[in-house]
């Protein structure tokens, strides 16, 4: 049996151990990419004093799950186009963990050791989203940002932002508002937009967008220049030439708010006497109990533990409507402006009555009149009316009825009882006698139109700084700690590469190992165990695999058969026999040991060789050379060898069937003798 030779084996085995290693390292490195998944993670830590009593800015409790809430997530998914994956597939991806440091660990140990309670509402955050192979680690990075910028904006909004100023008058001339009711809108408007842009001025007066270069104080003075240039001048051009769509259907609205204002007045004066009658049941209860020092509770629950009832014994009411003196005060104050407001409001619309109802003078008819009323006229009756009821509040007796606020009203309503064309008609004296009424109309048309254009450009750059300083309110409030990182879950090329390492070892040890029981395969089956050579079977089966080749050219078969092999044994012995026949196998090796050769022994001391990559002459000078040897042989001296050659090649006799080139080279055997060597004595 062959020699265990590792490199014979590595050798014979290494373009199917190289082909073997690729593919198995190939599969390996699909079926861990297959498995890989992608982890996007980012770090967020809340600002503000409030979260770490794990509140939010408005003191209400801090919920970090908000971050993959359903109203997050359908906006992210629609933001990005995700309309294949569902709400709940990408919630179940999110995962939101707290980090706490190690002093805060240690802090925790500490009283934990000590059997004290330990509270702690972490402030730092990491947020972290799943993708799998297929969506790769850019889709898991894309997600997660989009979810952050989606959290920032919905926690600046609930519980930082200030609050949207909104733009009420976008598109207002092309609405049913008369002309008075356009501005009347557009003053309100802007009042409401310049106290809120000052609002902003005193919580951050250094903040300037950078986007549009301006800060809240240049855009309140712009408003203010507005109302006191633009707007002013269209009331004033309104007012003075009557300008309406519709005298009648203007006349009749602002008839409507004064009745309105009537009955909110009602409503405000019979609270204020509930009120006022309370406050007086506290007073004497004050007055009975003879002690001042007692708390409110004491008072307050005896007055309001009974139901109030009048002289009859008829329910008025619940007593309990408060708790405390101070807000029954507060009540008392509020429905007191209400109803100030609503005397105010009322004195303005008769005002607006008058100006569209009066006649200026230009109208034919009997008798022609008409009443001259300022704004400086209706300014004073609504002074008046304020400096009333402010003195109310100053009286002694707190509980004396409030004055009728519809009577001043009344008394500041001037009417005309004289008939004229315009107090007749459904257009206004200006629209009836001014021949240039039309022009005037169109030219105010044309002013608040571009007084709305206007506005409108200017609360495009209001929203825009408004919307950056509400990021910066957002970016002071949470912060991000670390950018978006994405990780892989599975180390795929070092897996690989370890897998690569771990086949080339299995399939180098496989090699040896499957070449090392070819050996003991064919040592027992196919081997000659005398000789070393292949033995009949296994010649036989290298026959059935040539026996349908056609052979190259330069293949030669090498017949040798020991004729007197029998004689030889029979005089010398069986072992010189044998040595006889293992010189033979020694020397074909030697003498064909560098050429592609297969050797074989035949049995009945038969040798077969078969020679690839030869010529005839060379196979003959070959053996010759073999006889040679053969005839200074060292072994087996004392025998005569009778043996017999035979050579074919396959170009020298046209011959290329294995099987023909056999038979002509046992048909061309030559016999050859190799005489006993006499040995010396010594």
């Amino acid at each position: 049996m062959k020699s265990f030779q590792l490199s014979r084996y590595i050798k014979k085995w290494l373009p199917l151990i190289f082909v073997v290693c690729l593919v198995l390292t190939i599969g390996v490195y699909w079926f861990f990419s297959s498995k890989q998944n992608y982890t996007a993670s980012a770090v967020i830590h809340f600002d503000s004093e409030s979260a770490q009593q794990g509140l939010t800015p408005l003191g209400t409790e801090l919920n970090v799950n908000e971050i993959k809430s359903s109203a997050i997530i359908a906006k992210v998914i629609s933001n990005l186009g995700l309309e294949d994956y569902s709400v709940d597939s990408i919630i179940s991806r999110v995962q939101i963990t707290e980090v706490i440091d190690a002093d805060e660990l240690s802090r925790k140990e500490a009283l934990l050791e000590e059997g004290q309670e330990y509270i702690y509402k972490p402030t730092t955050f990491i947020v972290s989203f799943s993708s799998n192979n297929n969506e790769g680690g850019q889709f898991a990075r894309s997600v997660l940002d989009e979810i952050l910028d989606q959290y920032f904006t919905e926690y600046s909004e609930k519980y930082v932002n200030n609050a949207s100023i909104i733009n009420a008058i976008s598109g207002i001339q092309n609405k049913n508002f008369d002309y008075i009711e356009m501005m009347e809108l557009i003053d309100t408007n802007i009042e409401n937009t310049i106290s809120a842009l000052y609002n902003r001025v005193g919580n951050d007066p250094n903040f300037r967008s950078t986007a549009t270069g301006m800060s809240f104080n240049d855009l309140a003075r712009q408003y203010e220049f507005i109302q006191s240039v633009e707007v002013s001048g269209l009331f004033s051009d309104i007012l003075e030439h009557q300008i309406t769509k519709n005298k009648t259907l203007l006349i009749s609205d602002y008839n409507e708010r004064i009745s309105k204002y009537e009955i909110n007045s009602a409503v405000d004066d019979e609270k204020i006497a509930d009120v006022l009658a309370i406050i007086d049941d506290y007073v004497l209860k004050m007055r009975e109990s003879g002690n001042t020092n007692i708390t409110y509770e004491y008072i307050l629950d005896d007055v309001y533990d009974k139901e109030r009832v009048d002289e009859q014994g008829l329910v008025l009411g619940d007593g309990e409507q408060t708790v405390t003196y101070d807000k029954l005060i507060y009540s008392w104050r509020d429905h007191m402006n209400s109803k100030e407001y609503a005397i105010i409001d009322s004195a303005y619309c008769n005002y607006i009555l008058h100006i569209f109802g009066e006649c200026t003078g230009a109208c034919t008819g009997s008798g022609v009149g008409s009443i001259d009323i300022s704004l400086e006229e209706v300014d004073r009756v609504i002074d008046e009316v304020v400096s009333d009821t402010n003195t109310l509040g100053d009286n002694e007796s707190i509980s004396e009825e409030p004055t009728e606020s519809m009577e001043t009203s009344e008394e500041t309503s001037l009417q005309q009882n004289i008939v004229t064309e315009c107090s007749l008609s459904d257009l206004t004296c200006s629209a009836l006698n001014d021949p240039d009424y039309a022009v005037i109309v169109s030219d105010v048309e044309q002013r608040i139109a571009s007084l709305v254009s206007e506005l409108d450009n200017l609360y495009r750059y209001l929203e825009e700084t408004d919307a950056e300083y509400n990021e910066y309110l957002g970016a002071s409030n949470i912060s991000t700690l670390s950018t978006v990182a994405v990780t892989e879950n599975v180390n795929v090329q070092l897996y690989t590469v370890i897998a690569a390492i771990f086949f080339l070892i299995v399939c180098t040890c496989g090699a040896v190992l499957i070449g090392r029981i070819n050996d003991i395969v064919r040592y027992i089956f196919y081997t000659d165990h005398m000789t070393g050579l292949n033995n009949r079977t296994a010649f036989d089966n290298y026959l059935k695999q040539h026996d349908h080749r056609i052979l190259d050219n330069g293949i030669a078969c090498v017949t040798v058969t020991i004729t007197n092999q029998v004689t030889i044994n029979r005089r010398n012995g069986r072992e010189v026999g044998d040595k006889v026949l293992q010189l033979f196998a020694e020397q074909f090796q030697t003498v064909f040991g560098k050429m592609e050769t297969y050797f074989v022994y035949n049995g009945n001391a038969q040798f077969i060789l078969v020679v690839e990559k030869t010529d005839y002459a060379t196979v003959c000078q070959i053996m010759e050379h073999f006889r040679l040897i053969l005839d200074r042989r060292e072994e087996a001296q004392e025998c005569e060898i009778l043996y017999e050659i035979g050579i074919s090649e396959t170009t020298q006799h046209e011959i290329y069937n294995i099987r023909k080139l056999l038979s002509k080279a046992v048909s061309l055997q030559q016999k050859y003798v190799s005489e006993p060597i006499e040995q010396e004595v010594i």
